[in-house]
């Protein structure tokens, strides 16, 4: 299977972007310069494999979601998870101004 090394960053990137975490936090927390990281978000550069992990890990995300493959198990995508998530927030404030 081939892979798009600019869709693949394109991911990475908005799911980074939607939880508000730069680019250099992301180096920091692989260990990697926020110039490389970078490079690798734009297509114009790769990583370990061992950090593709890592940043799956951190961004709690499946490697399979990041290389553009569908689940076998067809779990909840990326933007239906974050927007449970909003909802969840939006519900949380509802009830405290209830209360």
């Amino acid at each position: 299977m081939k892979y798009d090394a600019y869709a693949i960053g394109q991911r990475a990137s908005n799911i980074r972007n939607n939880k508000n975490i730069t680019q250099k936090e992301i180096g920091e927390a692989l260990g990697i310069g926020q110039s490389s990281y970078s490079r690798f978000e734009t297509g114009q550069g790769d990583l370990p494999l061992s950090t593709v992990v890592a940043l799956c890990d951190y961004l709690s995300i499946s490697p399979s979601w990041l290389m553009g493959e569908q689940p076998s198990n067809q779990k909840l995508t990326t933007d239906e998870l974050l927007e449970l998530e909003q909802y969840r927030g939006y519900l949380i404030n509802k009830r405290n101004k209830i209360k």
